[in-house]
């Protein structure tokens, strides 16, 4: 049995995406603490030293994820969401913590939905919150 190429189609969502959407980065704090000995104090601050990722993300509104083909009502993030990202891109985005808006405004990620058909991630869906 032949597999499929999604290639061509990972390449077509990163153009819509990038083509109607706007620059958003993600932000995966960093949680190593200072002192190994003590890992309850946690880091002093943890966005210094945080790795970043920037890449294009249209928003929706949580409640239209069913049009869109999500099964909401599996995903115990969407509820608590004010807003969903979707984002094209090949990288693993359940590590991030925060998503800066291209306005400098900061959403703490409450979930990450991806389809990923095969080894190719195609589309993530990102819940967010203030």
């Amino acid at each position: 049995m032949a597999s499929f190429d999604y290639g061509p189609i990972a390449a077509k969502a990163i153009e819509l995406v990038t083509k109607f959407g706007r620059a958003i980065t993600l932000r995966r704090l960093n949680l190593t603490p200072p002192d190994p000995s003590k890992p309850w104090r946690g880091p002093a601050d943890a966005r210094a030293g945080a790795f970043s990722l920037t890449v294009s993300g249209v928003f929706v509104e949580p409640s239209s994820l069913q049009k869109l083909g999500l099964n909401a009502d599996m995903l115990d993030w969407v509820p608590k969401c004010s807003n969903v990202a979707i984002v094209a891109a090949p990288q693993d985005l359940r590590e991030f913590s925060e998503l800066l808006d291209a306005d400098s405004s900061v959403w703490r990620i409450m979930g990450v939905s991806t389809l990923q058909p095969a080894a190719d991630r195609l589309l993530h869906f990102v819940g967010v919150s203030r």
